[in-house]
C-alpha cells in the first residue's frame, strides 16, 4: 500500500468549515494550548497502513470487545475525567511511535517507558488514582476504574482502526486523525462521508450540518456487537460506491 500521510491541516481544511466547527476549534485552540501544539504537528501514517486483520487480532486477543460494556464499583472523578490531553492523541501517538498497533499490555507498558506519552497520560492517570485513594477509594477499586476508563477508550479505537482499515481494504479511503475525533468528533472518514461509529448523539453532525458542500454520514452496522463484520462492511462499501 501506498504510504498515505494525513496531516492536522488536512483535516482543518476538510472539517473547519462552518461557524460551529471553527467556533469549537477556536475554542478548543484557545483553551488548551499545549494540545493544539501537539495535535497540528500530528501526521497519521502508521494507521493508514494498517491491516484489519491486525486491528481485528488485536481487538479479539485483548478482549477489546468486553472493555467496551466493562462495569464495576463507579469512582467519580476517574469516571468523569477529562484529562487534559484526550486519550486517542495518546492512542495515535502509540501507534506512530511504534510503528504498529500495539495490544493493551504493550500500549500499558508504552505510556509509562515513553516520555511524551507518560505526561500526557500516565503521570496524571497515576496523580488521579492517588487522589481517589487519598479520600478513602480502595487503591484496587481505583486502579480497576482507571484501566475500564482508558479500555473503553481504547477498543473503541481499536475499532475504528479495523474499520477504517476494512474499508480501505474495500477501494474506499477511510482514514482517521486525532484532531478529527478529539474537536470535530469524526472517528473516521471516506471523502465527504462521516463514518458513524457509536450510539448516541454526534458532535459531528451538530458541528458539520451546514457545511457545503454538505458531508453526509453512514452508521456502520454491528459496531454495537463489537467489531462489524465482513457483510456489514460489504454493505456499507455498496452504498457509498455508484453503481457503474
Amino acid at each position: 500500500m501506498t504510504e498515505r500521510s494525513t496531516t492536522a491541516a488536512e483535516v482543518r481544511r476538510w472539517f473547519n468549515t462552518t461557524e460551529a466547527s471553527r467556533d469549537r476549534f477556536n475554542n478548543w485552540h484557545h483553551t488548551r494550548p499545549r494540545v493544539a501544539a501537539h495535535a497540528l504537528e500530528h501526521a497519521a501514517v502508521v494507521v493508514n497502513a494498517l491491516s484489519s486483520a491486525v486491528a481485528e487480532e488485536v481487538f479479539r486477543r485483548d478482549s477489546l470487545g468486553s472493555a467496551l460494556s466493562a462495569r464495576g464499583q463507579p469512582v467519580l472523578e476517574i469516571d468523569d475525567w477529562r484529562p487534559e490531553f484526550a486519550l486517542p492523541h495518546v492512542f495515535h501517538h502509540a501507534v506512530e511511535r511504534l510503528g504498529r498497533l500495539p495490544g493493551w499490555e504493550e500500549f500499558r507498558g508504552f505510556c509509562e517507558g515513553d516520555e511524551q506519552a507518560g505526561e500526557m497520560l500516565w503521570a496524571p492517570a497515576t496523580a488521579l488514582v492517588g487522589e481517589a485513594v487519598g479520600r478513602g477509594v480502595e487503591g484496587s477499586v481505583a486502579r480497576a476504574a482507571m484501566r475500564r476508563r482508558i479500555g473503553r477508550e481504547y477498543a473503541e479505537f481499536v475499532r475504528s482502526q479495523h474499520v477504517a482499515a476494512a474499508l480501505r481494504e474495500r477501494g474506499l479511503d477511510a482514514l482517521t486523525h486525532p484532531l478529527a475525533e478529539t474537536v470535530f468528533g469524526v472517528d473516521a472518514w471516506a471523502g465527504r462521508v462521516v463514518l458513524v461509529l457509536r450510539d448516541g448523539p454526534q458532535r459531528a453532525s451538530e458541528l458539520l450540518f451546514q457545511a457545503m458542500p454538505p458531508f453526509f454520514f453512514e452508521r456502520v452496522p454491528g459496531v454495537e456487537k463489537g467489531l462489524p463484520s465482513s457483510r456489514d462492511l460489504d454493505a456499507v462499501v455498496r452504498r457509498l460506491t455508484p453503481a457503474p
